[in-house]
């Protein structure tokens, strides 16, 4: 009953709307004003069908800024950022807070999809919008951002300029009285706090944001992600029945959030397995079970199926372990199909939709030749100032023609992007999958094999992001590729940037794909040698990384100032220097290794090719 007043509802809301011939403003108004993302999407496909009734630029960014919101809350991550992208097209010189939510709405969504490093770089676009704009909304805004690149930092592990911008963000909200911010902040340095075991501070800075969340006003979400967050801060300091307690109040809380409700329990059922109290923690498992079947939240599912086979299996009951141990593998590989398949299913849609609007140009232009060729045939026989007018026409003619074939190129070029997009995509599924795998082998060598393997993934991975960042899609930037990678191992093997320096001497060439992947390989197994083995017993040292041509050729060199080697690795038989052989032979290289003072490995590469 309830879902047919909803329906007729809505339907009534669109007649309303088709009958009074209602304008792209006022859609625009109805899409900030209904909840309902499911309704908000209708009224978007309404909109579309009057973009060709409305002009004005401006009008069209503010409505492809609410697609692009609509459609990230939705969770279609492609789409939404497309529509941003539309909106920074369409946006006027004044319109600098629409841009910064177009920029940020990338940033959010990419983070979302673990693009860290294009999140970052739209939150800095984001903040470059607004920052030193006089207006209340702009000066609010700001701080967000300054807090979504606190949170950037915080998830690559920089914690230090992740403290930095949140201070600055606390310091921002202060200046202007924004209380809100000042509770994302507080909330915010607890977090990292709580990481870096500064635990005092961070029961400060949670005691700060829970005297703020006394008001009437407060986000009654982030109030019980702060309590989720002082609990977890209880839980590390070792005081596991403080922090049960605390999940137990978010259980017991009359309206917490789905995401709140199922980390307490996830977290409650782990602190109960630890302390062996294995029939309370199954009983939170199931209910987690219950909670991810009723909300059908897969990932939830996973977790309650892992507590359980664990649960079980502590108490000897192995056939109940086993059947959920079964479960947790089904589910699981459940989870990455789904979002592999949901990832497929929008980019095929897209491709689809491309596909007929690409065919329907090329019906345009058939057309449009046809006239040209009856024109032709008609105006031989007029005066010349008829000719003269003809001539006209043809040219305007010629000018459309040529801004639907560019069209068509551009169109060809996202395609491309997508592909791009997609391989990176599935990359980073393999990684995912390799990082599972690994938690469950406890063998060290088995387990340094598979890692090893994860890394070699994200750099093949982190050569298609690129690809699809950039305007030249054939290559990739070397020296901006190089310091990525630097820092993805760096990360991987846990090297603090001030024990162990990494230097560059990369001249700026744009390298074709073919060669990268090879060449980015190699420099994984190279560098990731020298985090590994150049400094050990927390030894200092410096690791250099140069490009250059030299003579028709690629020189290559990856040195380092640690303990060298005894042995002469270039004869070795390891896994890792055979595959530098194999790619070696592909790129036309010769290889050699001096251990002189640290260890310098150099690539002379014939066979190469620049974008």
């Amino acid at each position: 009953m309830l879902k047919k007043a909803h329906l007729l509802a809505l339907l009534l809301l669109c007649c309303s709307i088709a009958n009074a011939q209602e304008s792209l403003p006022e859609v625009i108004s109805q899409i900030d004003t209904i909840q309902n993302p499911g309704d908000k999407l209708k009224l978007i496909k309404l909109g579309e069908n009057l973009l060709q009734q409305e002009g004005s630029d401006s009008i069209r960014a503010e409505f492809f800024l609410r697609c692009g919101i609509t459609y990230g809350i939705s969770g279609k991550a492609d789409s939404s950022i497309l529509y941003f992208e539309q909106a920074l097209q369409f946006a006027t010189v004044s319109q600098h807070l629409l841009k910064s939510r177009a920029h940020n709405g990338i940033g959010n969504v990419s983070r979302q999809k673990g693009n860290n490093d294009v999140a970052f770089e739209s939150f800095q676009n984001a903040l470059k919008a607004v920052e030193g704009k006089p207006d209340f909304m702009s000066q609010s805004f700001e701080g967000s951002i300054i807090a979504n690149l606190a949170s950037i930092y915080f998830s690559m592990g920089d914690n230090e300029k992740a403290e930095q911008h949140s201070l600055r963000g606390l310091e921002h909200a202060k200046s202007i009285s924004d209380t809100a911010q000042m509770e994302y902040s507080y909330v915010g340095l607890a977090l990292i706090y709580n990481k870096t075991k500064e635990y005092e501070k961070a029961l400060e800075y949670h005691r700060l944001a829970s005297l703020l969340m006394e008001r009437e006003n407060s986000d009654p979400y982030l109030k019980d992600y702060n309590t989720l967050n002082l609990a977890k801060l209880h839980e590390n300091r070792g005081e596991l029945a403080l922090a049960l307690s605390l999940y137990d109040e978010m259980l017991q809380s009359t309206n917490p959030d789905v995401d709140i409700r199922t980390s307490s329990l996830k977290n409650a059922s782990q602190i109960l397995f630890t302390l062996e109290d294995y029939t309370k923690a199954i009983d939170y498992a199931e209910w987690l079970m219950s909670l991810a079947n009723e909300t059908a939240t897969l990932p939830s599912a996973v977790d309650a199926t892992q507590l359980l086979y664990q649960s079980y299996q502590a108490t000897g009951d192995y056939k109940t372990a086993n059947e959920y141990l079964n479960s947790y593998v089904a589910l699981n590989d459940s989870l990455i199909n789904e979002k592999s398949l949901k990832a497929l299913a929008e980019l095929e849609a897209r491709y689809e939709s491309e596909k007929k609007a690409q065919e329907i140009t090329e019906l345009k232009l058939e057309n449009q030749q046809s006239v040209n060729q009856r024109n032709i045939y008609l105006f031989v026989t007029l005066i010349v100032i008829v000719g003269a007018v003809f001539l006209g026409v043809l040219i305007r003619s010629k000018t459309k023609s040529n801004r639907l074939i560019t069209k068509s190129l551009k169109d060809k070029e996202l395609l491309l992007k997508e592909i791009h997009h997609r391989v990176k995509n599935n990359l980073q599924i393999i990684s995912s999958l390799l990082s599972l795998q690994s938690r469950y082998i406890e063998d060290k060598g088995a387990k340094d094999a598979v890692n090893e393997g994860q890394n070699r993934v994200k750099s093949m991975a982190l050569i298609h992001q690129k690809l699809y960042q950039n305007e030249n899609l054939a290559g990739v930037e070397a020296l901006d590729y190089i310091e990525n990678l630097t820092s993805t191992l760096r990360s991987s093997y846990g090297v603090e940037a001030e024990r162990v320096s990494v230097t560059y001497d990369i001249e700026n060439l744009n390298i074709d794909v073919d060669t990268i992947i090879p060449i980015g390989l190699i420099l994984n197994e190279l560098i990731s040698n020298s985090f590994k083995h150049a400094f050990p017993n927390e030894k200092e040292g410096n690791i250099s990384i140069a490009l250059k041509r030299a003579n028709n050729q690629l020189e290559l060199k990856v040195c380092d100032n640690g303990v060298g080697s005894k042995k002469d690795i270039s004869k070795s038989d390891s896994f890792g220097i055979r595959m530098i052989r194999s790619l070696a032979m592909k790129l036309e290289a010769t290889v050699s290794f001096n251990f002189d003072n640290g260890t310098e490995a150099s690539l002379l590469i014939s066979s190469f090719k620049l974008a």
